[in-house]
Order: C-alpha cells, then sequence, then structure tokens
C-alpha cells in the first residue's frame, strides 16, 4: 500500500524507489504482481512518468488512513509496553461538552493522572469529521443528532441530559397550568442546543408554519447563551438541568412544568479499528458511571415522567 501511495506522490517509478529505498524494476515489479493480484492498471507508464489511474488514486486514498491507523495503533501498544497511558483526544458535542467535560476531566486527573486530556468541542458534523482524519480519537456527542459516516463506530454510553425547559420570571406559561407538552410550549420560540432533530421525534408529523418558525429560532452550542436568551425574551429555552441550577437557585430562570424531558441517546464514537482499544473502552466505562450518576440527580430533581 505504501509503494502505491509513494508513486502517486512522486509521479515516477524511479523518485518513488529512491524514496522507498529499492531499486526500481523491484519497485515495478511488486506493482506489476499488484496489478495482476486485483485486476486493475493502477498506473499509466509513459515517458519515465507514472500516472496514476482512478483505481490508484481510490487506493492511495484508503490506505493513507488504514496505514495512519495502524501506526497509532502501534504507539499505543508501546505506550502500554512502558507503562504510559499516553494522550487522548477527546470530541465534545455542544450539549456533553456543557456538563459532560468537567466531570470528565475531573475523573481523569484523580483516576489516570498519567494521561494527558485534550478536549475539543464543535459541532457533531465537523467532530466526526475530525475524527474520520485521525485527528481525534473519540468523539462523545448524541449520535442522533448528526448521522454517522461511513468507518465510524458507535458505542451507546448512556443518555444526554438535554430537555430541562427554563423561562425567565413572569413568563405568560408560568400562569397557565401544567404539565405541558413539547407542542403547547410552541407556541413561543424556543432557544435549544442544536436539538431539532431530537425535538422533531416528538412532534406531530406536521405542524403549523409557526410552529416550525418557533422550533427553530435560537440556537446555540452556549449553554450560558441560551438562558441568556431566556431571561431577555419570551422564548422557552431548553437546557441541562445540571446547568441550570445556579439560575433556578438565584431566581434568575423558572423551570416550565413539563411532563417530557427529552433524553437523547449518548454515544462514544470511534473508527471501527480503535473500538477495541484500551484507552477507549475505559473511557467508556468511565463515562458509563458519570452519566448514570448525574442522570439520577436529574431525574430526582425534576421529579417528571422521563421520555425516550
Amino acid at each position: 500500500m505504501r509503494q502505491v501511495i509513494e508513486i502517486c506522490r512522486a509521479g515516477s517509478f524511479g523518485r518513488a524507489a529512491e524514496i522507498l529505498g529499492v531499486s526500481q524494476p523491484t519497485l515495478s515489479r511488486s506493482i506489476a504482481r499488484l496489478e495482476d493480484e486485483i485486476g486493475v492498471i493502477l498506473f499509466d507508464r509513459a515517458a519515465g512518468a507514472a500516472k496514476p489511474t482512478a483505481y490508484a488514486r481510490y487506493l492511495a486514498r484508503h490506505a493513507s488512513k488504514v496505514l495512519t491507523s495502524t501506526s497509532a495503533l502501534v504507539s499505543e501498544l508501546r505506550r502500554l509496553a512502558i507503562g504510559d497511558t499516553g494522550r487522548l483526544r477527546v470530541g465534545l458535542g455542544s450539549a456533553a461538552r456543557a456538563w459532560l467535560g468537567p466531570l470528565l476531566v475531573e475523573r481523569v486527573l484523580r483516576d489516570h493522572p498519567g494521561l494527558a486530556l485534550e478536549l475539543i468541542s464543535e459541532s457533531a458534523e465537523i467532530l466526526y469529521q475530525r475524527l474520520e482524519d485521525h485527528e481525534l480519537d473519540v468523539v462523545i456527542a448524541s449520535a442522533s443528532l448528526a448521522p454517522l459516516q461511513d468507518g465510524l463506530k458507535e458505542i451507546k454510553v448512556g443518555k444526554d441530559l438535554v430537555g430541562a425547559f427554563v423561562v425567565r420570571p413572569g413568563h405568560p406559561i408560568l400562569s397557565e397550568p401544567g404539565p405541558h407538552s413539547l407542542r403547547s410550549m410552541l407556541r413561543w420560540p424556543l432557544a435549544h442546543p442544536r436539538a431539532e432533530h431530537l425535538l422533531r421525534r416528538h412532534l406531530p408529523a406536521a405542524i403549523s408554519p409557526a410552529e416550525q418558525q418557533n422550533l427553530t429560532a435560537y440556537v446555540s452550542n452556549d449553554d450560558g447563551i441560551l438562558q441568556s436568551i431566556c431571561q431577555a425574551s419570551d422564548a422557552i429555552a431548553m437546557t441541562l438541568g445540571v446547568k441550570a441550577r445556579k439560575a433556578l437557585a438565584e431566581g434568575k430562570v423558572v423551570e416550565v412544568s413539563t411532563d417530557w424531558v427529552g433524553l437523547a441517546d449518548l454515544s462514544a464514537v470511534v473508527s471501527a479499528e480503535q473500538a477495541g482499544a484500551p484507552v477507549v473502552l475505559g473511557l467508556v466505562a468511565v463515562l458509563e458511571e458519570i452519566i448514570a450518576s448525574e442522570i439520577a440527580a436529574l431525574a430526582h430533581m425534576n421529579k417528571v415522567r422521563v421520555a425516550v
């Protein structure tokens, strides 16, 4: 595979042979055997040049990813052999970042002081692309909020704590008897962390244009911004129960009485070849513990039926 990659880069068998440290005839014979084995022509050979065919470009593109993953796996094994837990690059979805990030850092510092942890927060779509490009080791996000790309594996670790609805004091909805359904709240604009896909699963297939407009009125990955929006307007913010506790205690926001708390599936997403890596399995176990504890606390705080 590396031979194909180097020929594509160098543009000739001669220059690629120099880079690889082999003779040109040896490299030519090796590529000829590969072409015979797979039954396609990889390079058009003319005037000392080697022009890659579509087959060679396809093979080189995918081979690069395989070689990168293999190198990462070898590095991890070496770190394990000398007792070094190494570095873990974790991507966090918007909601997971707000509540799970600090708890994860606290646990890692306590239980795995030798592990260098790097946390990156972006939208799920961007994180999945960075994972596919080998810029991240694992992504923690609500997998239902963005489609998974080929070559990625989803490991469910629990439920994502999204779905506590809060408003400013004196909001009109507070004068109405509850509990309120999600659709009844669409009489006002919603502010949420890119959760339209999740919310739509709990709404009728057909909603009015006004309801659709309110469903997508305000979107932000920052939980603090969502709370600020609802404090300054009649918007209803879909926020995290664990993050809203301080604002609730200070009287800055009031929780809406509702019979619905949306809990999306929270997943650790990794490349397929890294799914069984020891550091990934260890992270999954830690996440399961943290999430179970926080969900129990949220359910106790809200004392409402959980709709999944």
